[in-house]
């Protein structure tokens, strides 16, 4: 069976860190690079003004989860910010048969807010050109808030780990870290 996880989170809650570490046997990408790649930008004020680009997101982590698969079991996708992407992508695998058995996971790291602020103020890279507060209003805006209640939301009324998104088959098994996961 082959594994696919979409690992969210807000900014600076440690994803890339996470699939480095923690995952290092998938295949990895990293959303944010299909969104360069678009936009031709590492500003994160314009990286973050895309919601009219999930189709072409989408389409582009369908094609990178396609090939990979070609030669691993196990794909990692950090980074996503809008549910439609992730609805999109199991639509498409939901109706590809040479593909084969595909166990999702849906994953979202929580940190403590001054922990996320503090890393994000750390960094000294220049795509970060708007402030904290600014960067996760603006994620919000352009969906996470959605993913994380999504993600949240479940945890807290089931018992079970198992979540039928959206009435798509298959099945994801939906899960909330708690931690710090860039130590």
């Amino acid at each position: 069976m082959k594994d696919i996880m979409f690992l969210c989170g807000k900014i600076c809650s440690g994803k890339t860190y996470f699939a480095k570490h923690h995952a290092p046997n998938h295949t990895y990408l990293s959303v944010s690079s299909i969104v360069k790649g678009i936009i031709s930008s590492n500003k994160r004020s314009e990286l973050q003004q895309t919601s009219d680009l999930d189709e072409q997101i989408s389409n582009e982590t369908i094609r990178f989860i396609t090939q990979a698969l070609i030669t691993s079991d196990r794909v990692l996708i950090d980074g996503i910010r809008q549910l439609s992407i992730i609805v999109s992508v199991l639509k498409y695998f939901k109706t590809s048969i040479a593909i084969g058995d595909i166990k999702f996971k849906l994953v979202w790291l929580t940190v403590p807010q001054n922990i996320l602020e503090e890393r994000y103020n750390k960094q000294t890279d220049k795509k970060n050109d708007i402030s904290f507060k600014q960067a996760i209003e603006k994620d919000y805006k352009l969906g996470l808030k959605k993913i994380e209640n999504v993600i949240l939301n479940f945890n807290m009324k089931y018992s079970s780990s198992i979540i039928h998104c959206h009435g798509l088959e298959p099945w994801c098994d939906v899960y909330e870290l708690k931690g710090d996961y860039n130590e």
